[in-house]
């Protein structure tokens, strides 16, 4: 990275600005993005992402393999999305859904940020969209009463300190899920375009650290081999998915 970064330094970097490197938002617009524009027309574009400790050990089924001032933000803030071809903004923690994957059941819910640029880009194209994060059965009761029963949510420095005292930082071995699911018109006819992957920690780095990294690392190396050009504020999804799936 410092090899490269130093190669960037001058044109590019004074041109250039790529924010939201990260996976959500980050990898998952590049690849929403990139199914959504396999079909003519897109209804209904859902992105479900979850960093989890593989192994949790509380009854949050939850521990900080990340930021937990982030995590504490998606859990208050609000959450972009399109509704009905409206942008809107949605209250965290609400539309509760539940799934399964890999034969395992998980919960998703609101959370904020994760969608990164994308509502800007579909907004006219798509008449749903929207984020949620993706948890263990029954996190979300629990964080449910935390922040809005009890009022928390606007109390962050203490729901920060209370959640980091009973949920610590837990490191590998975690696991990252990633579902989305991109709906509409292919050629006349009613089409589903699905991708699913399960990342998990390998060769001693976590796999929040590998998806995190996924983004920022594609971006550098088709920046430095020319093989992206652009000046001024550039959107992830503006990353070909076919410059960025074979990155290492």
């Amino acid at each position: 990275i410092d090899t490269m970064s130093r190669r960037i330094t001058g044109d590019i970097s004074e041109r250039v600005c790529i924010p939201q490197c990260g996976l959500a938002p980050g990898a998952v617009n590049i690849i929403a993005h990139h199914l959504a524009s396999q079909l003519d027309s897109v209804d209904t574009m859902e992105i479900r992402v979850g960093a989890l400790p593989k192994y949790p050990t509380n009854m949050m089924k939850y521990h900080f393999t990340w930021s937990p001032e982030g995590v504490i933000n998606e859990y208050s803030n609000r959450c972009e999305a399109i509704v009905n071809g409206e942008r809107l903004w949605l209250m965290p923690l609400e539309g509760y859904e539940t799934l399964s994957l890999n034969g395992k059941d998980f919960e998703a819910f609101n959370t904020s940020g994760g969608v990164g640029t994308l509502v800007d880009t579909w907004m006219s194209r798509v008449q749903n969209l929207n984020y949620k994060s993706l948890r263990y059965m029954g996190h979300h009761h629990l964080m449910k009463f935390l922040l809005n029963d009890l009022d928390m949510a606007y109390k962050r420095k203490e729901i920060g300190d209370l959640l980091k005292h009973s949920m610590p930082p837990y490191t590998i071995p975690d696991v990252v899920h990633i579902l989305i699911k991109v709906s509409g018109q292919k050629d006349n006819q009613s089409r589903m375009e699905i991708y699913q992957k399960s990342i998990e920690s390998h060769n001693g780095l976590s796999a929040i650290q590998l998806t995190t990294a996924s983004s920022v690392c594609s971006w550098i190396y088709n920046l430095v081999t020319q093989k992206v050009k652009g000046s001024g504020f550039i959107k992830q999804e503006d990353l070909d998915y076919n410059l960025f799936i074979p990155n290492e």
